[in-house]
């Protein structure tokens, strides 16, 4: 009895994987278990369904039934641990990590990963590491050098971060990411022009990228092109209708135009897609007062008091300056 299916029966799976379609895959692969049941390739591409489904729980178990019959599988171990990361146990997933880089200590994918559970557990000198262990093997891999540069731009070393951003874009032109961050950078530096610049790219590569129209905005307000910042705004909501701090910026620029009810609606959505958002609490008091409702106003700024509210530089802006305007 043949351990594994043809390679043609492979490919065909390999087919409707990379077609996305995962239920497709997930029935074919279930009918070759039946004459396969002990093939690791077939209980690994099992896992990759599920995972593709958003089933990362069966795919774990696939991913480990694979590594049952063949403990060398390269590609179980790296999938199983980005299983574990989708579902947060980021411990989980390192220990993957690091199991498979001790059977090929050239896999790349395994640092990158790696080194982002530990930016998302806050270690970002061991992501640090991970980062530059994958430039030691492969000095022209743009995802390295975009994600170390992430990381030293968010321990405020911008200029080092600039020049990983453009290690990446020299790697790859189109990388949107890197433009993202690379204006990120930027415009904590102060240089919001250029920044515009990196975020339209960002945008213009990656079209659902709603932060990228999120800061444009907020830069385009600081220029007092208050049309534009709204424009921009309500492009990035299109895309994402959840984030608060894009409608409480919206409503800021909404007022910049004395456009006062549609501003007081903006702020109102902020608060209701997130309450724990005190700074767009903050605003919304705030505006309620300057439309004379006192009462609701003052408990709502009660409610944000102590809040540290975004500063410019990092993209969003705050409602004293609107405010003091009117008064």
């Amino acid at each position: 009895m043949k351990k594994e299916p043809s390679i043609t029966q492979q490919n065909n799976l390999i087919s409707l994987f990379n077609q996305g379609l995962f239920k497709q895959l997930l029935a074919e692969i279930t009918a070759l278990l039946k004459e396969f049941p002990s093939s690791a390739v077939l209980h690994n591409l099992h896992g990759i369904a599920h995972a593709g489904l958003g089933d990362h729980q069966t795919a774990v178990q696939c991913y480990s039934s694979a590594l049952k019959i063949d403990p060398e599988n390269q590609e179980a171990y790296f999938n199983l641990g980005n299983s574990f990361m989708e579902k947060k146990q980021f411990d989980v997933a390192i220990k993957c990590y690091r199991k498979l880089i001790k059977l090929n200590p050239q896999f790349s994918g395994a640092y990158i990963n790696a080194g982002v559970c530990f930016t998302k557990q806050g270690n970002l000198e061991e992501a640090k590491k991970q980062y530059e262990s994958v430039i030691k093997i492969e000095p022209k891999m743009p995802e390295a050098h975009n994600n170390l540069a992430n990381l030293l731009s968010e321990q405020g070393k911008y200029e080092l971060a600039i020049k990983g951003y453009q290690r990446a874009l020299k790697q790859r032109a189109d990388y949107a990411d890197a433009y993202f961050g690379f204006g990120v950078a930027l415009n904590k530096m102060g240089n919001s022009g250029e920044a515009l610049e990196k975020f339209e790219r960002a945008q213009q590569f990656n079209p659902s990228n709603a932060l990228a129209y999120s800061y444009m905005g907020a830069i385009l307000h600081t220029q007092e092109k208050y049309e534009l910042a709204i424009e921009y705004y309500k492009k990035a909501i299109l895309i994402d209708d959840s984030n608060s701090e894009t409608y409480s910026n919206l409503g800021i620029s909404l007022l910049a135009k004395n456009q006062k009810e549609s501003a007081l609606q903006h702020f109102k959505k902020a608060v209701r897609c997130d309450q724990s958002n005190l700074k767009a609490v903050n605003n919304l008091g705030k505006m309620l007062m300057s439309n004379g409702d006192i009462t609701e106003g003052r408990r709502m700024i009660r409610r944000a008091e102590g809040a540290v509210i975004f500063e410019l530089g990092k993209g969003f802006h705050i409602l004293e300056e609107s405010l003091n305007e009117e008064s």
